[in-house]
């Protein structure tokens, strides 16, 4: 593995490479641990040397998930500051979701601003803007995820709840439903 990561090393050295996450961040990675780093934190992180530093644009969103939000992001031109606001604000409308699923006060959702701390919305973030970053970038890497939620609801399924469905599986099926679907 570790010679794999420096051959790409040796090949991203001096083409300025841009990392970049879009799209559905259930479809990659969910878990709200803060101290668990996501799909992109672990490639840039590993691909990090002294000669490479990745840059790193994070558009995945627990709530602008789908392939016309993309559309749109790339159509406007968003900037990195947009992006991680609307990912502060997706994760507040999520715990929302959860709250009320779980018939508790709506207000402890605000707990979703501790993503602030996670994004660190800076100024300077309006100057990197997703379309020309991708324009201008050489070979960038896109994880690019689509429609997960959309296929959850479709299967019935809270995505949310999927570890719990799969451990209640034997109970009431709903796990044996969306496998065969």
């Amino acid at each position: 593995m570790e010679s794999k990561l420096e051959y790409l090393r040796e090949y991203y050295k001096n083409k300025a490479l841009l990392i970049v996450g879009l799209n559905d961040s259930q479809g990659i990675n969910i878990s709200f641990s803060f101290f668990k780093k996501g799909v992109l934190e672990y490639v840039s992180k590993s691909l990090t040397s002294d000669t490479l530093i990745p840059k790193v644009i994070n558009a995945f969103s627990f709530m602008f998930n789908k392939t016309h939000h993309i559309d749109y992001f790339m159509r406007e031109n968003i900037n990195l500051y947009e992006i991680k606001l609307l990912q502060i604000y997706g994760s507040i409308l999520a715990f929302e979701k959860i709250m009320i699923d779980l018939k508790l006060p709506k207000f402890l959702s605000k707990i979703g601003n501790v993503f602030r701390f996670i994004y660190k919305v800076k100024k300077e973030d309006k100057k990197i803007k997703l379309t020309t970053s991708l324009i201008n970038a050489e070979e960038p890497i896109i994880i690019y995820s689509s429609d997960v939620d959309d296929l959850m609801s479709e299967l019935g399924s809270d995505s949310f709840n999927i570890l719990k469905d799969y451990k209640e599986r034997e109970k009431n099926g709903k796990y044996y439903y969306i496998l065969n679907k």
